[in-house]
């Protein structure tokens, strides 16, 4: 996990005018290979205040581009040997908030000081995610993605309607 410092910090919060703006998503993908063991996979994923309808779009999209990368790497040799010895670790965490802001068309009367008019009030769901999958083998990367993915939008949808 030191390769990836913002792991654990999904319950970091921003105000409220960022949530309104955009999300901050930092990812990577790493190979490793060694001569005695198959090639395996470091992926680390980091997202705050992505609006939660996104999630399940902005993680096909990201899984799909680290299992490209993954096997970009891994047809880029022929020889990948079996061994036991390498033990995945998967660490995920996810935060959900909601904001309020305030917005609306206010008219204040000079002549009695009477205020007309509306004012709306609009809830941001935002959703923090960190995802670290540390020596997985390349060729259980889609599947394993999928599962998260599956996983963390149910996860999603399941806190924002309890």
């Amino acid at each position: 996990m030191s390769n990836f410092p913002s792991f654990g910090n999904a319950n970091r919060a921003a105000p409220l005018f960022q949530k309104e703006i955009f999300p901050n998503i930092q990812f990577a993908t790493n190979i490793n290979s060694s001569p005695n063991s198959p090639k395996t996979v470091i992926v680390a994923i980091s997202m705050t205040n992505l609006r939660t309808e996104s999630v399940n779009s902005t993680l096909e999209r990201l899984f799909n581009y680290a299992v490209e990368s993954a096997n970009n790497e891994m047809n880029s040799s022929t020889t990948i040997l079996a061994s036991d010895n390498v033990l995945p670790t998967i660490h995920f965490e996810i935060d959900i908030s909601k904001a309020t802001s305030q917005g609306g068309n206010l008219v204040v009367d000079s002549a009695g000081g009477h205020v007309s008019g509306a004012v709306t009030y609009t809830t941001v769901k935002t959703a923090n995610i960190d995802i670290l999958i540390e020596n997985l083998q390349i060729t259980l990367l889609a599947s394993t993605l999928q599962r998260i993915k599956t996983y963390m939008a149910t996860a999603v949808s399941a806190d924002l309607n309890p």
